[in-house]
Formats: structure tokens, C-alpha cells, sequence
């Protein structure tokens, strides 16, 4: 029988995880702190304390970093309104807490309160979609830190709420009425809706890598796994290219 294992130990909550390698993952805490945890290897490495001043750390909600385009390269986010960039490659010690390569934040909310619960890489890694508290959802180049779109229509209060993609072409996003809400990326409009949480709130949104399968949870008490439907079966998707371009 195999055993359980404990790869890391927070000193506070942990949100979220992110595979770099299929053996290697990043883990943040609301202690501030980034482990990257090597299957192979005995214990994890703490690699980075992220903070805004000498004094002041800064809890984390989330960490992405994109397979396919730089897999050393990983974004994090929590109760600051800025998105940091980092590197693995130019970390030293998590206690010399070395400056992002780059941060991201709109210039309205630069001096405000709000915090970052996710932000995800698109699949190439050209893009950073952020999520903030009692705000909207940003899209930001990952290259110059251009704000490049505004999703508005969610709400972002209650809990610590995640974001996604759907392709690189759709963004997602649960809210505080129950609702996963999708937005076309160009045109910044809500092309779906789906009541997905009968307690109110939906928090986690984690998209197949290959699949068109979408697994959610929140405050219910299972998770969901969506999938494409039809009253048809087999589904022949013919029509397929005229309504997606509809939808763009």
C-alpha cells in the first residue's frame, strides 16, 4: 500500500499550486512564502518571500507559470493590487526577497487597497489575466505590462475567487450570485452564463488541458464538471465555425 506524503507546510493558508514540470511544483501561502517542491528530492525549497517593503510581506492567493512558453517564469498575486513577475532563474535566497522582474497593476487602483485572488498565464505566455477584489478582471501584457483588456459583470467579494481560460480565446470567472460567467477576449462581452452553485458563490475554475471539460467548485459541497451537450448524439458540430464566429 502506498502512503501518503507531506510535500510542504504553509504557516498559513495555501490556495493554490502550479505545475512547472511533471515533477515539479510551486506552491504560495498567505505566509508570503513560494516553495517549489521536487517530487524527486526529500524536502522543498523555499525560493522567494514576495514582499512590497522591508517589513511588509505580502500574503498569496495564487501562482501560475506557463508550461509551454517559460516554464521558469511564474506570476503571483494576493492582498496587494499589484501582479508580480518573477524568474526561478535569477532567485537567490527567500530571504533577500529579490524585486519581480515586472509588476501589473491598473493605473486607478495603483494606490488603493485591492488585492489580486488569481491571475493565470495565457497558454503561451503573452498574457496575464488578473482577477481583483470588489473589482473587474484584467488583461495585461506580460512583455510591457500594457493593460490590454477590462471584463466587467462578476462579482469578486466574498471569497477568494479564481479566474481561467477557456482556449486562449474565452476568459472565465466565477462570482458571488452562483454564476460562472465567460467573456469573449476581444470584444470583452459575456458570451455565457451557467448557474453552477446553489449555496451562492463559485471560487475554483480548473479547464482540461485538451479537453473541452471544465471542473468548478465553491461553496457547495461537491465539485462539477462541465462538458459540451447536445440533444443530439453523436454530436456532428456542423456549424461550429459560423457560430464561433459570432461569437468573435
Amino acid at each position: 500500500m502506498t502512503l501518503s506524503r507531506k510535500l510542504v507546510q504553509h504557516r498559513n493558508a495555501a490556495h493554490k499550486l502550479s505545475l512547472t514540470a511533471p515533477q515539479v511544483i510551486l506552491s504560495c501561502g498567505e505566509d508570503g512564502v513560494v516553495f517549489e517542491i521536487d517530487l524527486r528530492m526529500d524536502k522543498p525549497s523555499k525560493i522567494l518571500l514576495v514582499k512590497e517593503s522591508e517589513t511588509k510581506k505580502v500574503p498569496l492567493y495564487s501562482i501560475h507559470c506557463s508550461q509551454q512558453y517559460n516554464p521558469d517564469q511564474f506570476v503571483v498575486s494576493g492582498r496587494s493590487p499589484f501582479v508580480h513577475l518573477y524568474d526561478r532563474r535569477f532567485l537567490t535566497t527567500a530571504a533577500n526577497s529579490p524585486a519581480p522582474l515586472e509588476k501589473f497593476c491598473p493605473t486607478h487602483l495603483k494606490t488603493t487597497n485591492h488585492t489580486v485572488t488569481c491571475a493565470v498565464f495565457d497558454s503561451v505566455g503573452k498574457s496575464i489575466l488578473a482577477s481583483y477584489n470588489d473589482d473587474d478582471m484584467y488583461l495585461f501584457d506580460s512583455r510591457n505590462g500594457e493593460l490590454e483588456h477590462t471584463y466587467k459583470g462578476h462579482r469578486n467579494s466574498a471569497t477568494v475567487k479564481g479566474c481561467s481560460w477557456f482556449s486562449d480565446d474565452f476568459v472565465l470567472s466565477g462570482s458571488d450570485d452562483g454564476y460562472i460567467y465567460g467573456w469573449d477576449r476581444e470584444t470583452e462581452h459575456i458570451v455565457m452564463s451557467l448557474y453552477a452553485d446553489e449555496n451562492g458563490v463559485v471560487n475554483c475554475l480548473q479547464p482540461h488541458p485538451t479537453c473541452p471539460f471544465l471542473a468548478t467548485s465553491g461553496l457547495d459541497d461537491n465539485v462539477k464538471v462541465w462538458v459540451p451537450s447536445s440533444y443530439q448524439w453523436p454530436q456532428t458540430m456542423k456549424g461550429i465555425k459560423q457560430v464561433r464566429c459570432l461569437l468573435s
